[in-house]
């Protein structure tokens, strides 16, 4: 019989707990992927859901969801297994139950570290804890006893760092030596803007009384460990994959970022520090037309009072924060250089035609992606069709990257010559039966009405596994598809005479390849669009950056 404490000890050090300070950031999704990730490496994985929602049995699209759902927890001196549903290779859900009733949280924890404590250190190499959101004790606190590693998700909001600090604060009164790991998700660190997404403690204590603030010290004790960026393959409102939609949401991407870089290119080297050109740039991306240069600057000089001041906040006391910040504040934001420098630059930035182009098709993109975002949940009811005005305005822009090539800094280039790609990926999409080449490839199943539906749990399996079927009907689909992009690609540069926007290799050849990797990276990223999975895919920043968290947080815990 092994040692009870030996193995407590075991299934402590194994054990990593997932909770949030309020829903809606990612929680389960995180869990999931976790689960997912670690189970590819050969890792035993047991994921305990014990959210009231059961979101697990959703997100993963178990089959037959309904009696997984109905059933309720059970304290009664079951077998192991009658508490466990298989999923994958290498991972099972334990205890998906629909809701934990009074005092179930209790039978619950004797279950696990009584009952079955030596089934689940011997089965299992790491168990992952759903926790619900919130900081209630019986639902959540209670389960950190047993382990010594939290992950703590939040998005880049103000009201999730705020329900962040006040849930650490709640974990570290009971539980001061237990590891937590912050995981920013759905995160974007903008140069320039007033909320840093990173500061989760100054976030906090700028928002509640100075009582109950967070100490400095705190932060020596929370570690960052992931930042994960937006991803269409996480949005589950997308239940069915729209190839027109993620190629619109690519397209805004790349403009956003070609509109960052034309700004700089337009600085013409302007003797501003870093710091404040970041602000200025950010200020000029999220505000409104440049109408009066003066009135602008001024403006944008209010604005940078606000940015410094909260830079001068993080990490002083309160009394020396605001004794700077009352000193800024009398400050003259500009001195007469450099607003003539500004003003320079501003007549520059307002005159561009590239840049103004290239803000009208952000604003077009975006309400665009509304709209088929919208028939995605089939509320589109009676809106504008964007599809002329984004047509007719890449087609202006590409235009005027044509003649401007030569003058365009290295990264606009290879900009402009991915704007042409995904302008004839556009243009074919409009064509209903390529459309369907792509949706038709998407595996679909029966519910329980008898209507045919996405099968959300077969994708996943196919992109985790290694299906041979799966993956020559996948290049079979390729095969079909990449002639008729190049055909595309050529007709687009003729109509438009776009010949030095063609992405070329170093022979001056055009470069096939890169076309190639191009188009199937985004089919196989359309194809497993809203699944929730963010593992298997190779090229998305996301899942470059889950996969270096999911790493750091296995070598934290000594795995």
């Amino acid at each position: 019989m092994p040692n009870k404490k030996k193995v407590l000890q075991n299934l402590s050090r194994k054990t990593i707990a997932v909770s949030s300070g309020k829903g809606g950031v990612g929680k389960t999704t995180t869990a999931v992927n976790l689960a997912l990730y670690y189970a590819r490496k050969n890792i035993k994985v047991g994921l305990v859901d014990l959210d009231p929602l059961s979101d697990v049995i959703t997100v993963l699209d178990i089959d037959d969801p309904e009696s997984a759902l109905s059933k309720q927890f059970d304290a009664s001196d079951q077998s192991f297994d009658s508490h466990i549903v298989h999923v994958f290779s290498n991972f099972d859900i334990i205890f998906p139950f629909s809701k934990l009733q009074k005092n179930d949280s209790l039978a619950l924890l004797e279950k696990l570290y009584t009952r079955f404590r030596d089934q689940l250190d011997e089965r299992y190499d790491l168990l992952i804890f759903d926790l619900p959101a919130g900081v209630r004790y019986e639902d959540n606190l209670i389960f950190l006893n047993y382990t010594h590693n939290l992950v703590l998700v939040t998005n880049a909001e103000p009201a999730a760092h705020v329900s962040a600090g006040g849930y650490i604060k709640s974990v570290l009164e009971m539980e001061p030596n237990i590891d937590i790991h912050l995981w920013h998700n759905k995160y974007a660190r903008i140069p320039g803007q007033v909320f840093d997404p990173t500061d989760v403690i100054g976030n906090y204590n700028r928002n509640v009384n100075e009582e109950e603030h967070l100490g400095m010290e705190v932060k020596d004790s929370i570690q960052d460990i992931a930042f994960i960026p937006v991803d269409a393959s996480l949005d589950l409102l997308q239940s069915n994959p729209s190839p027109l939609l993620n190629l619109m949401r690519s397209l805004l991407d790349l403009c956003e970022f070609f509109q960052e870089r034309r700004l700089e290119d337009l600085s013409g080297g302007m003797q501003l520090s870093p710091r404040l050109f970041d602000i200025i740039k950010y200020y000029l991306i999220h505000t409104n037309k440049i109408e009066n240069i003066e009135t602008y600057i001024d403006e944008l000089g209010k604005y940078m009072k606000k940015v410094i001041a909260q830079d001068i906040a993080k990490g002083k006391e309160a009394k020396q924060a605001r004794d700077e910040i009352s000193s800024l504040t009398k400050m003259k934001p500009f001195s007469d250089t450099e607003r003539m420098l500004l003003a320079k630059y501003f007549a520059r930035v307002k005159s561009d035609l590239i840049l103004s182009l290239s803000i009208k098709l952000i604003t077009l993109l975006e309400k665009g992606i509304q709209q088929e975002s919208a028939k995605q949940t089939k509320s589109a009811g009676d809106m504008l069709d964007y599809h002329k005005a984004i047509d007719s305005t890449i087609s202006q822009l590409l235009v005027s990257l044509n003649v401007k090539k030569v003058q365009l800094s290295i990264d606009l280039k290879n900009s402009a010559g991915l704007i042409l790609f995904y302008f004839s990926l556009y243009k074919l999409f409009q064509s209903t039966s390529v459309l369907s080449l792509i949706v038709n490839f998407i595996p679909k199943k029966k519910n329980s009405q008898g209507a045919f539906v996405r099968d959300k749990n077969r994708q996943i399996r196919e992109l985790l596994g290694t299906s041979r079927e799966y993956k020559e009907k996948y290049f079979a689909l390729i095969k079909t598809l990449y002639p008729i992009i190049n055909r595309q690609v050529q007709t687009v540069v003729k109509t438009f005479n776009l010949a030095n926007l063609l992405l070329k290799d170093k022979h001056g050849k055009v470069h096939k390849l890169a076309y190639l990797t191009l188009f199937t990276n985004f089919l196989h990223e359309t194809i497993h669009s809203g699944l929730s999975v963010i593992v298997g895919f190779r090229h998305r920043p996301a899942a470059k950056a889950f996969e270096e968290a999911a790493e750091s947080l296995l070598v934290k815990i000594g795995k």
